[in-house]
């Protein structure tokens, strides 16, 4: 996947390092990590994330030791008590890693609890390998710092997708979104209460905008307003209507807050995007 084994660390241009690196180690190599030992301070934390690609490795918390496998990553935030180490009966364990000292960064992941002192399933094609793989390229072969700082962020954001729909399976989030979505476009020309939505479900205004951000990452009054905008932009591709018309076919309050909306989402007006 990435050639030689190679290990790098770089300081970033806006703040803290990165660290990475692809290796082979065998069972009888002396490879052992402790979490406690690995130099950060309690206030200024690392996050590390080490990948198998083939054979396993062990992770170790003081509640289980546990086998890391191939399509396997364990996270951890250092300093943490816990410990990484090869195991004697894997001849080879090969895997990548990432550690992160960037406070922004690390802050961010540490928020997430399913990121944290534990073990994630990840296939080698899923967005968030996929995203460690393509800054661990941009790493390796000695990119402009910007590139990189680019891409970890880009990989932040995968990371953080993931976690977030592992807390939050695909059926609720799909079933959710799908009830709002029915009854907006059932009425779309009209204002939709976020109240109206909330009783539907049994729930008051403020208990049903929470569940609703906390299952899909967004707020009903921001999945409404996409939901129009995205029929303003079906509508507008016929090219038989006016700005005017089409606003007041999805519901907006006339044809400056159409574009406004427009704009703030695509960066062009309704009309440039009609010519292109």
């Amino acid at each position: 996947m990435f050639g030689p084994s190679f290990t790098r660390h770089l300081s970033l241009v806006g703040n803290g390092g990165l660290s990475a690196g692809f290796e082979t180690v065998a069972g009888t190599d002396s490879y052992r990590w402790d979490g406690m030992r690995r130099g950060a301070h309690a206030k200024r934390p690392h996050w590390i994330i080490q990948y198998t690609l083939s054979g396993w490795g062990i992770f170790e918390t003081a509640e289980s030791a546990k086998r890391v496998g191939a399509g396997q990553a364990f996270c951890a935030r250092i300093p943490s008590r816990h410990i990484y180490r090869n195991d004697q009966d894997c001849e080879k364990w090969t895997f990548f890693w990432l550690i992160v000292s960037h406070p922004y960064v690390v802050g961010r992941l540490l928020k997430h609890a399913n990121l944290v002192n534990t073990l994630v399933e990840w296939p080698e094609n899923s967005p968030a390998i996929r995203a460690a793989t393509s800054l661990l390229f941009e790493y390796r072969e000695e990119s402009d710092l910007y590139d990189v700082e680019n891409a970890i962020f880009r990989w932040m954001i995968e990371m953080e997708r993931s976690a977030f729909s592992s807390r939050h399976p695909t059926g609720e989030r799909e079933r959710l979104m799908n009830f709002v979505r029915d009854r907006v476009l059932d009425q779309l020309t009209a204002f939709v209460p976020v109240e109206d939505l909330a009783g539907a479900c049994n729930m008051n205004r403020s208990n049903f905008a929470h569940h609703f951000r906390k299952t899909t990452g967004t707020s009903p009054a921001a999945f409404i307003r996409r939901i129009r905008l995205d029929e303003a932009v079906r509508l507008l591709g016929r090219k038989n209507l006016s700005v005017k018309e089409v606003a007041a076919q999805t519901g907006f309050a006339d044809a400056n807050h159409l574009c406004k909306v427009f704009r703030a989402h695509m960066q062009i007006s309704p009309g440039i995007y009609r010519r292109l």
